[in-house]
């Protein structure tokens, strides 16, 4: 068996990244080393509180006594596979570094998660007033990070902030083997290069789920959701692993990032019809950008890693 890849995923749970967590997850391929959040399609407080809802979720399903009422299978060797997994989490950014927030509610509803709170407050954990009181700088992870306790969890909370996580993991880590996986605004990841480059440079690569390019999503005129300042400091770094926004068909083009206007600011520019071939002046490297994807591919992955699903159109996944 191939041995997973350890990452960390660097997030703002909305709707979009709570499918990214649950794949992350329950997939073989993955070693999920640490969760770090940041605000983003909603506000820090928001987006912690729905990573600690998912997980207490996730944490149920996979719990030893339902485990116990289950056959031996494949089905329930997910499940393990998913319980033996306990991934540090850590809270991070709450704004932007110079700019106001600007918030993704109207996609992912006032909490995040589509109102999903709102509708069922008792979904989230009975501790969850507990962990909210631990979010300042001085307090954070104090009374719960004790991973040296026997837990029911699938996390243990982190004492440091999500900048110092990232290059803590990194340093615990082999050089060149820890991804980052950055699918929120870039503040936490831009904030550890700038602490501390000489350890940041231990990281594999980090893939970015930082904007669309001709197809549905977050798209490029909508780069201002995310910290323009951030975005555009990864853009600018000089060694082609620094960014690699990963996909089935991969091309390297000249992209930049619109920091300086008004009505622009945060719009990202690709070279749409290819006229450089090489880097722009300064840069070492262009963006390596998705230029097409494969949905039913990762239908089927998802389909396993999240619900277990083994059979998709009458052949076997």
């Amino acid at each position: 068996m191939t041995k997973a890849s350890p990452c960390i995923i660097d997030c703002d749970p909305g709707i979009d990244d709570t499918l990214a967590i649950l794949h992350a997850m329950g997939s073989p391929k993955v070693d999920v080393k640490a969760i770090t959040l940041t605000y983003g399609n909603t506000n820090r407080d928001n987006v912690t509180k729905n990573l600690f809802t998912i997980l207490h979720i996730l944490g149920k399903e996979v719990s030893s006594e339902r485990l116990a009422t289950l056959p031996a299978g494949p089905n329930r060797d997910r499940l393990e596979h998913i319980r033996s997994k306990k991934p540090v989490v850590s809270v991070g950014a709450s704004k932007p570094l110079v700019v106001s927030p600007a918030y993704g509610e109207d996609f992912h509803g006032p909490d995040g998660l589509g109102r999903l709170h709102l509708n069922d407050p008792s979904l989230a954990p009975s501790d969850w007033d507990d962990i909210l009181k631990t979010l300042d700088p001085e307090g954070l992870g104090k009374e719960l990070a004790k991973a040296e306790e026997p837990s029911e969890k699938l996390f243990t909370l982190s004492r440091r902030l999500a900048h110092d996580e990232i290059l803590h993991q990194l340093e615990q880590s082999e050089p060149n083997t820890l991804t980052i996986i950055a699918i929120g605004p870039l503040n936490n990841v831009a904030l550890a290069y700038e602490k501390d480059p000489v350890t940041f440079a231990r990281c594999k690569r980090v893939i970015c789920m930082g904007g669309c390019f001709d197809i549905p999503g977050l798209h490029y005129t909508s780069m201002h959701l995310h910290d323009p300042l951030c975005i555009g400091f990864f853009m600018d770094l000089e060694n082609e692993e620094d960014l690699a926004k990963v996909g089935w068909k991969v091309e390297g083009r000249d992209v930049r990032i619109e920091s300086d206007g008004t009505l622009t600011r945060g719009m990202l520019v690709v070279d749409r019809r290819v006229k450089s071939t090489v880097p722009a002046p300064g840069k070492q490297s262009l963006v390596q950008v998705v230029l097409k994807a494969d949905p039913e591919r990762y239908l089927v992955s998802m389909l396993y890693d999240i619900w277990g699903v083994t059979d998709y159109k009458g052949r076997e996944i």
